[in-house]
């Protein structure tokens, strides 16, 4: 049995946990076993037709001329990193072949401001297969509206595409450091109180324009490769749901799963008839949440792990290396017809934050 709940720390409250299980108890998942799907309301909180979740078709012009898709771990504004790795060590070719981001963008590194701009300039919208994904009426309504100025941002005008001449070969997934990039700004520079800042490297939030804010609000919290039985996001997910159903906050902050018991109140990773896997994010708290995961037809890449470092099994691969605390910026290369992967990466040019494992 699998429990979806939006607190990714330890489970200490049995009455919330079962409160959510019943009020959700109509969104359980039938076709996929014993699962207790909950906090599906997660998605209210989002505007109508958000991309939530995305797709990318290979194009035939990738397939006939040996296109390679780039999945790039955590680069947490190591900009010249990224560079070299993209046009250096890789070599891309941005007429055939795509980068996809796992997130985490910014914070950490010395350049996140650079970075946003950078990814911005180059960036596609994939495919939206989201549930709220509603096109009926294309107006926004006060409360998207106001959704959107919490973040400074004016929806109601039209966000001219700053570089509409750059060639557009880079995708991205959400990080848990792209949205707190958000919540400074949120709660700090648009109340005009000082940025707290230990060790994140989060001033650069104060010289973001609307355009580089709407950007990273609108990262999608999955992307799905068909052809390549690829699934790409930030952090984790729970086994056996699709990922259109997950609790957000799992797929951008979970690191380890674990049994829970509520019949005692207990993480004590036991599997029983009482128990169901929940997610942490902590790693003091069950084992990584990759040894859940057998998804046959998805193969999911993901960061937030820099402790662990690059991770691969026979369903995931973890290309987190923890560039902004000096070690390297990693990515795997797919070659879209062959479907052969190589692992590959470029040393961090100094140490910009010190990690705190």
């Amino acid at each position: 049995k699998i429990h979806q709940t939006s607190n990714l720390s330890v489970v200490t409250m049995v009455e919330r946990l079962l409160e959510l299980n019943n009020k959700y108890k109509d969104d359980i998942i039938e076709n996929y076993g014993k699962l207790a799907c909950i906090s599906r309301s997660s998605y209210l909180e989002f505007p109508r037709n958000y991309t939530l979740h995305g797709l990318i078709n290979i194009s035939e012009n990738q397939l006939n001329n040996n296109g390679r898709v780039i999945i790039i771990g955590d680069i947490h504004g190591c900009l010249d990193e990224l560079k070299e790795l993209l046009f250096e060590k890789i070599n891309i070719n941005t007429k055939i072949d795509i980068v996809i981001l796992v997130g985490d963008l910014v914070n950490k590194g010395n350049k996140s401001l650079e970075v946003v701009r950078f990814v911005k300039k180059h960036y596609i919208s994939p495919i939206n297969i989201s549930e709220n994904n509603d096109n009926d009426n294309e107006e926004y309504t006060e409360e998207e509206v106001a959704y959107y100025k919490e973040y400074g941002i004016n929806i109601t005008e039209e966000l001219i595409d700053e570089d509409p001449e750059e060639d557009k070969y880079i995708y991205c997934v959400k990080g848990n450091h792209d949205d707190y990039a958000l919540l400074i700004y949120k709660n700090y520079v648009l109340k005009d109180l000082p940025i707290k800042d230990v060790n994140n490297r989060l001033s650069w939030v104060q010289d973001s324009n609307e355009s580089d804010r709407l950007f990273l609000l609108q990262l999608p919290f999955s992307i799905t490769v068909p052809e390549l039985n690829t699934l790409i996001v930030h952090a984790g997910l729970l086994p056996n749901i699709p990922v259109t159903k997950q609790h957000l906050g799992t797929l951008y902050r979970c690191r380890n799963m674990g049994y829970y018991d509520p019949s005692n109140d207990q993480n004590d990773n036991n599997n029983n008839d009482e128990s169901f896997i929940i997610a942490f994010e902590r790693h003091t708290e069950g084992e990584p949440w990759i040894n859940y995961y057998n998804d046959e037809n998805n193969h999911c890449y993901f960061g937030h792990d820099a402790k662990r470092k690059l991770q691969q099994n026979e369903h995931t691969t973890g290309l987190d290396t923890g560039c902004c605390y000096g070690f390297s910026l990693t990515a795997c290369v797919i070659n879209v017809e062959t479907k052969e992967r190589e692992i590959v990466d470029v040393k961090a040019k100094e140490v910009y934050s010190e990690p705190r494992f």
